[in-house]
């Protein structure tokens, strides 16, 4: 699932389940390459990166063909390019050889000379995962980790209904960021500005800077993504955020061949999981048309 992107306008209190405790890696000590920052291998993180992909990508044939083998066999290296000097960002990749699946990460360390921002994140954050795209064999300078499959999926398992969700603070600026952005694109926000707007909101990972969410109202999945931690004040106060939105009836294909070269459009699986994710999962809200952010003045986002 390339880059699934929703902007939340609600907070979700339910279904909470007990955080289970992370399952911990097989980690030969021979394995691990020197350069790499000890968090890259450390047993929440990698124990997170595994339930993010569980959630949002991997499907039936995936565990199916996982369920094979003793163990989860995952190469991680460092792929930082080359960067301005300012530029302390440190990227990281994962691959999954035996799924064909990539994710790479970003732990962000930058100065906005514009808005003297310091763009910081607290620690390495998954930016994309796709698939097709892992070596034939161990990279240089990467680290071979095994996880225990059965431990692994025991761990999946409970942890299924493990969701995290946003205070309302951060709502309340996610919805005013969502309308700001549509008033700057000259588009509507409320087709039937009498009716209440019914948002879903789904789960927050630790290890992403993004948020989904369904727009019942307008059939729309939003998403709301940054650098800075969505936590941190600071994006705020220098809005440093994306927000990005798919009509789930017009930007909706099959295969991503269909739109060849267009990151506008997402599959039907996609949309199936994010929507699942947001509406199952999720914590549903209404909005009263008064409660809506008035169309005051556009502020300028950074979107893609």
């Amino acid at each position: 699932m390339k880059t699934l992107t929703l902007a939340a306008l609600v907070l979700f209190c339910g279904l909470a389940c007990g955080k289970a405790e992370p399952m911990v890696p097989t980690i030969p000590r021979d394995a691990v390459h020197p350069s790499l920052p000890p968090e890259l291998v450390d047993q929440r993180m990698l124990s997170e990166v595994a339930r993010y992909l569980y959630r949002w990508y991997v499907d039936e044939a995936d565990i199916e063909q996982a369920s094979n083998f003793p163990d989860l066999i995952l190469w991680i290296g460092l792929s930082t390019p080359p960067l301005d000097e300012e530029d302390r960002s440190i990227f990281a990749t994962i691959h999954l050889p035996r799924q064909s699946i990539t994710v790479q990460l970003k732990k962000a360390d930058y100065f906005i000379e514009e808005t003297k921002t310091a763009v910081k994140s607290s620690g390495f954050k998954i930016t994309s995962v796709s698939r097709g795209q892992v070596p034939p064999a161990l990279p240089t300078g990467y680290a071979e980790i095994k996880m225990d499959m059965e431990k692994l999926k025991e761990h999946l398992f409970a942890t299924r209904h493990q969701l995290d969700f946003p205070q309302d603070i951060l709502i309340k600026r996610l919805k005013a960021e969502l309308v700001a952005e549509l008033a700057q694109e000259k588009i509507s926000v409320m087709d039937d500005p009498a009716a209440a707007q019914t948002i879903y909101v789904g789960s927050l990972s630790p290890l992403a800077n993004d948020i989904w969410a369904y727009w019942e109202n307008k059939k729309w999945l939003v998403h709301c993504t940054s650098d800075i931690d969505l936590a941190n004040p600071a994006v705020w106060s220098q809005e440093h955020i994306r927000i990005r939105w798919f009509d789930t009836f017009t930007q909706v294909v099959v295969s991503m061949e269909e739109a060849a070269g267009s990151n506008r459009f997402m599959t039907r699986d996609q949309i199936g999981r994010a929507l699942y994710n947001c509406i199952v999962l999720g914590k549903r809200i209404q909005i009263a048309p008064a409660a809506m952010p008035e169309l005051a003045k556009p502020k300028i986002l950074h979107r893609r």
